[in-house]
């Protein structure tokens, strides 16, 4: 019996020890395995955060780009506002001086017609050839200037007819001289490639047009009330029509104005406002 109890106690041992053993091993792997799955787990989620502070990032640097894109967009509009206001004062300050130039009349004003209305026959000589009949309108008060009772005596109206057709003369013949001088330059370069055959071409030609200028042989004038001031519009100028009314060039201080201000905003930009011009170029 003793023998056999110690028998059965060695075998219990020996089974609690490979018990322990194989516990231990267990215990080993399971360390181990969990170990290895908490540092995937770790690096997963380091993986994950990094992601997620890159797009934060970026979403906050856009969101700070737009910031400030809005920023220097709504800078540059009130500051575009600001200058439009101040070329709006200065159209605005124009007109008050032409009303009150047009206003004054006087020998000015009375000068300055024939000039307009020499001004657009030329223009309109530039198109074909002058017409016989040139039809100038107007306002009702200023048909005497033009016309045959804009003064007391003979030699006051003949004065004021010579007067007419010197300025129409002078523009046409201008308008000519320019037109035959710019072709004759450039059809003289080409052909002798050299600056002065040009420029003695084009004097050439000028001569020429000045010889070959034609006159209308009547000028009609007539009252418009579309040359009336009328709120915001600038009365007085001209309005020149000629065969039979198909071409019209209006030479009114409205339209002069207008086409001044529009020709001259850049100009007016760069001298006003030269740093907001230098950065935008």
């Amino acid at each position: 019996d003793d023998a056999a109890r110690r028998q059965i106690n060695q075998m219990a041992e020996f089974i609690k020890l490979e018990a322990r053993q194989k516990a231990e091993e267990i215990r080993v792997k399971t360390d181990h395995e969990c170990e290895t799955l908490k540092q995937l787990t770790v690096a997963k989620r380091k993986a994950q955060l990094r992601d997620q502070y890159k797009r934060l990032q970026a979403k906050a640097k856009s969101q700070l780009r737009k910031d400030e894109s809005k920023v220097l967009n709504d800078e540059r509009i009130r500051r575009l506002r600001h200058q439009d206001g101040l070329l709006t004062d200065l159209s605005r300050d124009a007109r008050s001086k032409m009303e009150r130039f047009v206003a004054a009349g006087g020998e000015p004003y009375a000068d300055l017609l024939p000039a307009l209305a020499g001004q657009a026959i030329a223009q309109i000589a530039g198109r074909e050839k002058v017409a016989a009949d040139v039809e100038l309108r107007v306002r009702g008060c200023d048909v005497d200037l033009l016309g045959d009772g804009g003064a007391k005596d003979a030699q006051g109206r003949s004065k004021l007819r010579s007067k007419l057709r010197s300025a129409v003369k002078a523009a046409m013949v201008e308008a000519l001289r320019r037109e035959a001088e710019t072709s004759a330059r450039a059809r003289a370069e080409a052909e002798a490639d050299t600056p002065e055959a040009g420029a003695a071409a084009a004097a050439k030609a000028g001569e020429a047009a000045v010889a070959d200028a034609e006159l209308p042989e009547a000028v009609w004038v007539k009252a418009d009330t579309r040359l009336e001031a009328d709120g915001g519009r600038v009365g007085g100028g001209v309005i020149v029509s000629a065969s039979a009314g198909r071409i019209v060039v209006d030479n009114s201080l409205h339209a002069r104005l207008a086409l001044v201000t529009h020709e001259l905003q850049h100009v007016l930009r760069a001298a006003l406002f030269p740093a907001s011009e230098a950065a935008e170029e």
